[in-house]
């Protein structure tokens, strides 16, 4: 299932970074609860709710066939604290 993932991470990869506001995409897995994922950051809240009507649709698209469940998506807002100087 691995190589699988790594090939769909490869292909949605491909999607997001030709999407406006996209800040990064880290992809992630745990091969032994056969569990894979992806965690987007994007520039505001208006790129997320803009980009999401096309790449959800895709993401789902991608998924077929392959996974028993349907994607669990959630939104979060990121606080990011001042760095100090050292």
């Amino acid at each position: 299932m691995r190589a699988t993932a790594e090939k769909l991470a490869d292909r949605l990869a491909s999607v997001l970074q030709a999407r406006r506001g996209l800040v990064t995409a880290i992809f992630f897995a745990n091969d032994a609860a056969g569990e894979y994922g992806a965690l987007t950051v994007w520039s505001s809240q208006e790129a997320v709710d803009e980009e999401a009507t096309i790449v959800i649709p895709r993401l789902h698209d991608a998924l077929a066939g392959i996974s028993e469940h349907p994607p669990v998506i959630r939104l979060f807002q990121v606080y990011e604290p001042p760095v100090s100087p050292r």
